[in-house]
């Protein structure tokens, strides 16, 4: 048998859904379709979306998921040395 001293729970989950990207905090209707935009955009690599979350994080300083996406298309693009840095940040926010 297993032993289970050292099996950690954590509360979280890990999603797909941009609206979801967030962590409780309500964001408005514009800002979620904007969060939904920026998603697509991720996945699709666009090259000007990086720029674009920087821009929209100096604006919405407290809006995590608008970080989150920028961690993740770093992450996609294998930049994990950006990606590592921003999700750093993020976390310490």
């Amino acid at each position: 048998m297993a032993d289970n001293s050292s099996v950690h729970f954590f509360n979280y989950y890990i999603t797909t859904d941009p609206v979801e990207m967030d962590d409780g905090r309500p964001v408005s209707e514009a800002m979620a379709l904007t969060i939904n935009g920026m998603f697509a955009r991720v996945m699709s690599m666009d090259p000007r979306v990086a720029m674009d979350l920087k821009r929209l994080i100096r604006t919405y300083p407290f809006v995590p998921a608008l970080r989150n996406l920028l961690t993740t298309y770093y992450r996609i693009r294998g930049e994990l040395d950006k990606a590592y840095v921003q999700n750093r940040e993020t976390f310490e926010l």
